[in-house]
């Protein structure tokens, strides 16, 4: 088993729609969607490297809500611990800058994405938080 690595990811709410983002054809899991995110450097928090990831990709600031249960996924490349935030905009409007496309989406249309293997887990995760509110 390989060692997993602490990936975040952003559950970026507006008004009732959450934002997916479809990985480009230059990266692993091309063409799938996923909630935005990234690898937590050596020494930070995952909620500081969260917010760092959302400026890089999507050029925007937001603020985190909570943090939800994270899941282990192992891919072939890599083993990855995701841990998910809900979060919300703070300021700025989000522009794909490393992904082909991001949009807002109900839970229904949420259903009919392509969803990359690990983001699959972290929607469920999802439904239960909201179920729970």
């Amino acid at each position: 088993m390989q060692k997993k690595i602490p990936v975040v990811c952003g559950i970026i709410e507006f008004s009732g729609r959450i934002l997916a983002a479809k990985r480009n054809t230059l990266q692993t899991n091309a063409g799938l969607w996923e909630f935005p995110g990234g690898k937590v450097n050596d020494g930070e928090l995952p909620s500081d490297a969260l917010k760092r990831e959302i400026i890089e990709e999507l050029g925007i600031s937001i603020y985190i809500q909570t943090q939800l249960a994270s899941v282990d996924y192992e891919y072939p490349w890599i083993a990855i611990d995701l841990i998910p935030f809900v979060c919300a905009i703070r300021e700025g409007t989000p522009f794909p800058h490393e992904h082909e496309e991001v949009r807002f989406v109900d839970l229904e249309e949420m259903n009919q994405l392509n969803w990359a293997p690990a983001d699959l887990l972290v929607i469920d995760v999802y439904k239960k938080f909201k179920n729970n509110r």
